[in-house]
């Protein structure tokens, strides 16, 4: 009965100490992780200002999954060759429904769902609009939250044409 109390009294600290963690967050946080999202979503093409929204945003080595079950690993070095490639590509989502839940003060996981368009590829099958939710993990490095991994699924039918390798 002893080792239960004990336990039980260091299972207590324990969620009291979370919580007093998680309260202390600054509230400014929750916003600030929902303006990056909104900000990087409105700035996926390629022009010189959604290169440099994409690389304040995310982290120097991010993981991301399209809505086709595209994994690729991209670095800043790979956002500014992007123009190169593809000079003429504009890209944003409409995002909505977006929540926030703290692992710890520095680590956020965030859902949102949207809506993605993109124009202006060198293959017009790569141009498309899509439906779809999205969950993505943000780091607090240096006082700025940036993106580490997203993942997105597509909430409705997507054309057969995109489902092909990534380059």
């Amino acid at each position: 009965m002893k080792h239960f109390v004990s336990v039980l009294a260091l299972s207590a600290v324990g969620i009291l100490s979370t919580e007093v963690i998680l309260h202390s967050l600054p509230q400014n946080d929750e916003q600030e992780l929902k303006k990056v999202i909104t900000e990087w979503a409105a700035h996926l093409g390629t022009s010189p200002e959604d290169i440099a929204v994409q690389k304040r945003c995310l982290d120097e080595k991010f993981t991301t999954t399209d809505v086709m079950g595209h994994l690729a690993e991209v670095t800043h070095a790979d956002i500014d060759a992007w123009p190169k490639s593809e000079p003429n590509v504009k890209g944003s989502a409409e995002v909505r429904d977006i929540k926030v839940r703290f692992d710890s003060p520095d680590l956020a996981i965030v859902t949102y769902a949207g809506t993605y368009t993109t124009t202006g590829h060198k293959d017009k099958r790569d141009d498309y609009k899509a439906e779809f939710v999205s969950i993505d993990t943000l780091r607090k490095k240096n006082g700025q939250w940036k993106v580490l991994a997203d993942a997105n699924t597509s909430t409705e039918p997507v054309a057969a044409s995109l489902y092909k390798v990534a380059p």
